[in-house]
């Protein structure tokens, strides 16, 4: 589980930071140098991917909303550089899990299987 969390952190971080440098034409070096993802076993059979970030990369994301003279509400659309990674690499994971964790089951039963038949013939 930590190999898929690291594997999908390092992923996160890359496109990521491929998004921020084509996006933000201003400065943005804090931006890409503050992120880390860092993938921590928390007990048997459970991990944690944690991830930090500037906070304000948060409100880039954000939509934002303006009113114009006429009271007419102008929506401005922020910049895809959080969400979108957010969840896109959440569904990865998870997928990732699903399946490698299938595999790694089926292999330990079947060792298991061995096992017990040597055991007993």
């Amino acid at each position: 589980m930590k190999r898929v969390l690291d594997d999908e952190g390092k992923r996160l971080l890359k496109n990521q930071g491929k998004a921020i440098r084509k996006e933000l034409h201003f400065h943005s070096y804090r931006l890409i140098r503050d992120r880390k993802a860092e993938a921590m076993i928390t007990g048997e059979n459970q991990a944690t991917l944690k991830l930090t970030h500037p906070i304000y990369e948060r409100f880039l994301d954000i939509r934002k909303r303006t009113t114009r003279k006429g009271g007419k509400r102008k929506s401005a659309k922020g910049y895809r550089i959080h969400n979108r990674f957010m969840m896109g690499h959440y569904l990865s994971i998870g997928n990732r899990m699903s399946i490698d964790f299938t595999n790694e089951v089926a292999e330990q039963i079947k060792k298991d299987m061995k096992q017990k038949g040597g055991s007993n013939g």
